[in-house]
């Protein structure tokens, strides 16, 4: 998606992370994303967990005389510390500065790369769009890469939730200032856990485009999302 380019935050802007307490007041990309307690709350209990779990296997090694058991405790040891270096990962990708590179698209350009992006990744589910003329002319503004991160994202909570017999029914409209996608199984649906940390890198990938994701369903178990974009014609 080509367009004219939009200049992205500055390292004083939506790349800094701050404490809501005394982040200044935005709403518009280019703002300060905020850091979300719950986030930061599963963020410290998964860490937890992990190095319990890091502690516990490196004792069971330690008392363990038996060749053969050290060898699968081992494995698990290595499994732990996999998973913690995964959440760590998580963690930097949420708090790390970044910056947005911003350019005008179609709004139909961003319907057919949502649609290709699902269909290339879900080829096993069945894919039904709905979009409208007004979509082709309307204009938004976005960062390509940073789109692309949260679809990819929603696609795996997609695909989870499709099981065998699942549908995505993806609508396509215009709203006051925004374009809507939305994205959601229906029929045999098996709604799946969003993963916190996951759905905040997501989030904070639309916000640097003054955008918004929000899930569907229910809150533990969603069976979609809205992706929001600013529009500027």
């Amino acid at each position: 998606m080509r367009g004219s380019k939009s200049r992205g935050p500055g390292p004083n802007e939506a790349g800094r992370v701050e404490d809501p307490a005394t982040a200044p007041e935005g709403d518009a990309a280019g703002d300060v994303i905020r850091v979300e307690e719950d986030v930061v709350r599963d963020l410290r209990h998964s860490i937890g967990n992990h190095f319990h779990k890091l502690y516990y296997w490196a004792d069971r090694m330690g008392s363990e005389p038996d060749s053969d058991a050290r060898g699968e405790q081992a494995k698990q040891l290595e499994r732990a510390i996999q998973r913690l270096q995964h959440c760590m990962d998580l963690a930097l990708r949420y708090f790390e500065p970044d910056r947005a590179s911003l350019v005008d698209a179609g709004g139909g350009k961003v319907a057919q790369s949502l649609r290709a992006m699902l269909s290339g990744e879900m080829s096993d589910v069945a894919l039904e769009v709905q979009s409208s003329s007004e979509v082709d002319a309307a204009t938004v503004r976005l960062d390509p890469q940073r789109f692309s991160a949260a679809v990819r994202l929603v696609v795996e909570l997609l695909r989870a939730s499709a099981g065998e017999k699942g549908t995505c029914r993806v609508r396509v409209a215009v709203g006051d200032d925004a374009l809507l996608l939305s994205c959601d199984i229906v029929g045999e649906a098996t709604p799946a856990e969003a993963p916190v940390m996951e759905w905040a890198i997501a989030k904070k990938a639309m916000a640097m485009q003054g955008g918004t994701l929000q899930l569907s369903g229910s809150a533990r178990a969603p069976n979609g999302c809205v992706l929001k974009l600013p529009r500027v014609s």
